[in-house]
């Protein structure tokens, strides 16, 4: 089974002049720490280095105006992605930024709390426990929040509701809508999408949240940018957190004046680059069509866990294939082996890249009673035969260890 786009897009992955490592292509299956890049991202990204470098929003000479141009193009593009306005999207330097950058502007009273779950990200925990008492929901052993059970931590007292869309620990994906629902007038959503969407056709209005934060790297972009979606008034509410050059207007001798947004939640100089292989990237996924991205995606996550479920002395974390989960399966070994061991077996040997340890989640695995896990994340540039190389592979591994 071919991938949902031509591996000769991706030179890592080229047929011909791809990477080999003592003989053996690489099978890249860690997706959901970063992505690989198409040809159309770098090349975008050399463009601004090579023909137009320049500040944005700075100067009126050419350069600066077709550097300012192909900045908004990409915060456009990226809009486009999610079916959001481009003045709703704000950039930051990732979805821990995003993050941060609500949590700064938001304002904690004494005695507020944020709920979240026990799965999700530290990116999504870390920002809050600096400010709120923090309510973790648990999960099922599915990894799928109960939204009643989550609703019942949220009181009067409650700032707002953080939570992952997609676990990068499990690959479940989060009933949001539901959620959104049944939160009305009871304390606004933030959904942190960095795992999501890369992998599902997203509608921001569909799906209800009043933040949505992601991260270009994991979508096949750059390292470095990201952006926070949210609902103007939301946005405005946020005030300014963080002040500096490029989102003043007017700036006198006892105060300033700011821009409008999304550039007042943006000060200094952006990752020009970034922006603009950040809107690449978003243009190449639209290009292949996220239905499409996203029905590749489930073929390859029951690929997955059909193959790793049932080996002896490992628990599989997640929900079935086709029950809501991301092409991501998570190997919990529970025996003298270690989860780095096996991957460094699976490099070394069969040059089949696959992250372990925590995966950023420790509240997640100490709730499961796991030291780690190994991981396996596919996107839309794998095959399902590669998928099954790499299955095979865990298989021959700890039938010998």
């Amino acid at each position: 089974m071919t991938a949902a786009v031509d591996r000769a897009d991706f030179p890592l992955l080229h047929p011909v002049t791809g990477r080999v490592i003592e003989g053996r292509p690489v099978i890249y299956l860690d997706s959901a720490a970063t992505s690989l890049k198409p040809r159309a991202v770098l090349d975008a990204v050399a463009g601004y280095d090579t023909r137009y470098t320049a500040n944005v929003h700075r100067a009126k000479h050419t350069l600066s105006e077709e550097a300012s141009q192909a900045f908004q193009d990409g915060r456009g593009q990226v809009a486009a992605l999610i079916k959001a306005r481009p003045r709703d999207l704000v950039f930051t330097s990732g979805t821990t930024a995003a993050i941060n950058l609500v949590a700064l502007g938001l304002g904690f009273p004494p005695g507020s709390n944020v709920v979240g779950t026990v799965q999700d990200h530290h990116s999504n925990l870390l920002p809050w426990y600096q400010r709120a008492e923090v309510r973790l929901c648990p999960v099922d052993e599915s990894g799928t929040v109960d939204v009643d059970r989550l609703l019942s931590l949220v009181d009067g007292n409650t700032r707002i509701v953080a939570i992952g869309h997609a676990s990068n620990a499990t690959g479940a994906v989060q009933p949001i809508r539901a959620i959104a629902d049944a939160l009305a007038g009871k304390a606004p959503l933030l959904v942190d999408g960095a795992q999501s969407v890369p992998h599902l056709p997203i509608d921001v209005a569909a799906l209800g949240c009043d933040f949505l934060a992601f991260s270009a790297h994991k979508m096949l972009g750059p390292t470095g940018i990201g952006a926070l979606w949210g609902k103007a008034e939301r946005l405005e509410a946020l005030g300014t957190p963080l002040v500096g050059g490029g989102m003043v207007d007017v700036v006198t001798a006892t105060g300033f004046t700011t821009k409008s947004l999304p550039y007042r939640l943006e000060p200094g100089t952006p990752h020009i680059e970034g922006a603009i292989g950040f809107g690449a990237a978003a243009a190449y996924l639209m290009a292949c069509g996220m239905d499409r991205v996203a029905a590749h995606d489930a073929l390859l996550a029951e690929r997955l866990v059909h193959g790793l479920a049932g080996i002896p002395g490992t628990r599989l974390l997640g929900p079935p294939p086709g029950e809501g989960r991301l092409a991501l399966a998570s190997l919990v070994i529970d025996r003298k082996v270690a989860a780095d061991h096996v991957a460094m077996i699976l490099s070394d040997t069969y040059k089949v890249m696959a992250r372990s340890g925590h995966h950023c989640c420790h509240p997640y695995f100490d709730a499961v009673h796991a030291s780690g896990a190994l991981r396996l994340s596919a996107y839309l540039y794998n095959t399902v035969d590669e998928v099954d190389t790499a299955v095979a592979a865990v298989r021959e591994i700890l039938a010998t260890v």
